[in-house]
């Protein structure tokens, strides 16, 4: 449970709190169902496929209360992963490869996202912090 917390927190972007950056880009009729879909998506991450890939690594025997058993070959990550399916499924290991390449390419599209709209959003609180004296410094040389 130690390590199960952190991992369930950092498992998609509503613990790391970039979440509400991509859901604030979003235009729609209905705000309300838009929120049933923001909260349904740490749950189906966390709970049900985080539980599912636990559950299959845990009846293929590759890891019991100690840790990853010598049946898993001294694998961990992703190839643990790949080998727990792998064991149902001939093939899956294959099709894990080409989730892992389009998750790590979407999310560096999403995070360049994210950086520009900090970038823009850190120029305008700039452009705003710095009004105040600025607007200050004329009206005292207006005074002199």
């Amino acid at each position: 449970m130690i390590q199960g917390f952190p991992r369930a927190t950092f498992s998609n972007e509503a613990g790391i709190g970039s979440a509400a950056i991509a859901h604030a880009a979003v235009r729609t009729d209905c705000p309300i169902s838009h929120g049933y879909a923001a909260l349904l998506e740490p749950f189906i991450d966390t709970v049900v496929l985080c539980t599912m890939t636990a559950l299959v690594i845990i009846v293929t025997g590759y890891v019991d209360a100690k840790g990853p058993t010598p049946s898993a070959g001294g694998v961990l990550g992703v190839a643990l992963n790949s080998a727990a399916f792998g064991r149902f499924m001939d093939g899956f290991p294959v099709v894990l490869a080409v989730c892992v390449v389009l998750f790590a390419f979407s999310t560096t599209i999403t995070w360049s996202y994210y950086g520009l709209q900090a970038r823009r959003h850190s120029k305008e609180g700039l452009h705003n912090l710095l009004r105040v004296p600025i607007a200050a410094l004329r009206g005292a040389r207006s005074l002199a």
